[in-house]
């Protein structure tokens, strides 16, 4: 049984030497902006209303820049939620904050579009094996193989992700770098994850707004 994830991801996503499920659509890179020589801080925020997954994916994106000697500040942690609804302040409000947690650079992963496609698949027909497969009587070969011959068919739903990372740079407060995917039936956040880090990380190090 398929399971599927809000996001985020929250965004993923398997991607399969035949068949990748996680396809980049779209990229931009802001060329009237100089960025930084390189950035260690990040602020890292994940626009989806389902606050396990927020923290779930902000978590990873944590662990993984962490581990290549960057610091991050996560928008669950800077500003935690408050009952059911997340803490609401104003643009210049939000950015002061993030600035004085000294981060140098800001990237969101926002799920913009989720498409649901129904299918249905077909009941197959099929017989067991052995050996013992001859009876003397119809009846009884009947009521041997009915259970067995058949299985219903039944519907399905595929969940295609549409998603956006944008990367920031927190002084001038400009988008330096944008990347638009497409996820299509992930099974798992972790299958999704790894597929998503390491095509969001190849591209930040191409642009070069990470060294390694």
């Amino acid at each position: 049984m398929k399971r599927s994830i809000y996001f985020l991801l929250i965004l993923s996503v398997i991607i399969s030497a035949c068949n990748p499920s996680l396809n980049v659509t779209k990229s931009y890179v802001n060329k009237e902006v100089t960025p930084k020589a390189s950035y260690t801080s990040i602020f890292v925020f994940a626009m989806v209303p389902d606050n396990t997954v927020k923290v779930t994916t902000e978590n990873r994106l944590e662990k993984l820049f962490k581990s290549r000697g960057k610091t991050v500040v996560k928008s669950h942690v800077l500003f935690p939620q408050t009952g059911n609804e997340p803490s609401r302040l104003s643009v210049e409000q939000n950015t002061a904050a993030i600035k004085k947690a000294g981060c140098d650079a800001i990237m969101t992963v926002a799920v913009v579009d989720v498409q649901k496609t129904e299918s249905y698949n077909s009941g197959t027909a099929y017989a067991p094996t052995g050996t013992n497969m001859a009876y003397g009587s119809y009846f009884g070969y009947y009521n041997y193989m009915t259970p067995y011959t058949s299985t219903p068919g039944f519907y399905s739903v595929d969940k295609t992700y549409y998603m956006v990372t944008n990367f920031y740079d927190t002084a001038s407060d400009k988008l330096l770098w944008s990347i638009s995917s497409t996820t299509y039936s992930p099974n798992s956040f972790e299958s999704w994850f790894q597929d998503y880090s390491g095509t969001i990380l190849s591209q930040l190090k191409k642009d070069g707004l990470i060294k390694k």
